[in-house]
């Protein structure tokens, strides 16, 4: 009996994954739960393994190939069984989509693509922009006359095309049976966006008198990335990156971030020597005993959770017509891996002592740069924690982790020149905290308030603070 191996969905708001490397080939003997194929996504990297024993009978999806979650990638079967047992009722291969490249001549791809057409009767339709006046209803469409066609796309597309209005209908899938894929929805927001900035130009004699018309805006950013040229100047040497997968994923995530999200930035100073001081006098005993080191962002982590127990709104998203505010506190770290950023996250940080805090940090952070993580750490985070100091920032802003409401930056810990309370001067440990915030979600007073609450807890870090 042959078993459909899918992508799966590795966190939350994920849903597309990347063919990183095929640890088995066809042909292969697999033990059941031994991994088969390393899948990449923008929050984490994991082995897949089978969830049965049997033969590799065939691999649906290249290395490279971008596939949605749901759809399959391998077949197994049983060990007698014919390699080619599960081709015929298996879907179509996932290629890379975007890359313009086709199926190897012999490769399952190349195979199994031409029994698709005739399944049905006749050519498969091709993706393309519906009639005009179709409607969307329950992800199908129906035209003019009364046909329907099925509008394939994931949640996360759903909500980009609620959020912006959009009728899914009119946008052009390039995915899997013309599936409408992030990719898709967000070039039709750019496209629609940038339309009207360059109508005047195309139609001069509709256009009012010069004197009343506006200067154009400048083009958004995402139009410009597409136009960003392939060659340098003369006589200047250039290297041509090729961009990982895990980079393109990153790199979408964060327009998606910024183009989305209405982003707002405050930032405070905090006077961290109190902190300095408990660590100085603690670190050795601490280190003797637990093996790791009692690191500051322990110290901010633990003052941020409390923070979100006071200030619940922080800890929330975007909802469309609603906020919604999540009772658990899953503290979301960014990591610089090898291979990009990444941002596990403690579950139930708030319930963790200072020393819970600060193993939890630093088995999170080892596993990142291991490559150890797996979904579950990557998913259900409701506010991030970036440590921009351990690579000697002073001051940074940076991008939410969407569709979280806020992420707070913690600059590095460096000696400054400061005017005390009662006007004498002195050399104190300062560092900064920026924070990012979606204006949509919170205003700038509840943020304000959110930073002051941390500052207040950091500057008064008492003493005989237990570990």
């Amino acid at each position: 009996m042959a078993t459909q191996i899918v992508m799966p969905q590795l966190g939350e708001s994920v849903a597309e994954g990347v063919i990183g490397k095929w640890l088995k080939q066809q042909g292969d003997q697999i033990a059941k739960d031994e991994p088969i194929v390393e899948v990449v996504t923008d929050k984490v990297n994991a082995e897949i393994p089978s969830p049965v024993a049997g033969t590799l009978q065939k691999i649906s999806a290249e290395e490279g190939a971008t596939v949605a979650v749901g759809e399959e990638i391998a077949v197994i079967g049983d060990a007698g069984e014919v390699s080619g047992a599960g081709a015929a009722t298996s879907a179509t291969p996932a290629t890379s989509r975007g890359s313009g490249s086709q199926p190897t001549q012999g490769s399952p791809a190349a195979t199994a693509a031409p029994t698709q057409a005739p399944s049905g009767g006749g050519a498969a339709p091709a993706p393309a922009s519906p009639q005009a006046g179709t409607a969307v209803l329950n992800g199908e469409a129906e035209g003019p006359d009364g046909a329907r066609r099925v509008v394939r796309s994931s949640p996360l597309v759903q909500r980009l095309a609620a959020e912006h209005n959009v009728d899914l209908s009119q946008v052009r899938g390039t995915g899997i049976g013309g599936r409408v894929s992030k990719k898709d929805i967000l070039q039709f927001i750019e496209t629609s966006r940038s339309g009207p900035a360059t109508a005047p130009a195309t139609a001069p004699s509709a256009a009012p008198p010069a004197p009343q018309i506006a200067p154009p805006s400048p083009a958004p950013a995402p139009a410009a990335q597409t136009a960003s040229p392939v060659s340098a100047p003369s006589g200047m040497e250039t290297e041509i990156v090729p961009v990982s997968p895990v980079r393109r994923m990153i790199a979408e995530h964060m327009v998606k971030s910024k183009y989305t999200l209405p982003h707002a930035t405050s930032m405070i100073e905090v006077d961290m020597t109190p902190v300095v001081q408990y660590r100085e006098a603690n670190k050795a005993r601490w280190q003797q005993q637990e093996g790791i080191s009692l690191s500051f962002m322990a110290f901010v982590s633990m003052a941020t959770v409390e923070a979100l127990k006071q200030y619940p709104l922080v800890n929330s998203e975007w909802g469309g017509d609603k906020i919604i505010v999540k009772k658990t506190i899953n503290l979301g770290l960014a990591v610089a891996a090898a291979d990009g950023l990444i941002v596990p996250n403690i579950k139930n940080a708030d319930r963790l002592s200072l020393g819970g805090l600060a193993h939890a940090i630093n088995d999170l952070t080892q596993r990142a740069r291991n490559r150890k993580l797996t979904p579950d750490d990557v998913s259900g985070g409701t506010f991030t924690l970036n440590n921009t100091g351990a690579i000697g920032s002073v001051w940074s802003v940076s991008i939410i982790n969407y569709p979280q409401a806020g992420i707070l930056s913690a600059d590095a810990i460096v000696k400054r020149v400061r005017v005390m309370a009662d006007d004498s001067i002195a050399i104190r440990h300062i560092m900064n905290l920026c924070m990012s915030f979606d204006h949509r979600t919170l205003d700038g007073a509840t943020v304000a308030d959110f930073l002051q609450f941390i500052r207040r807890r950091l500057e008064n870090w008492p003493s005989d603070c237990p570990l």
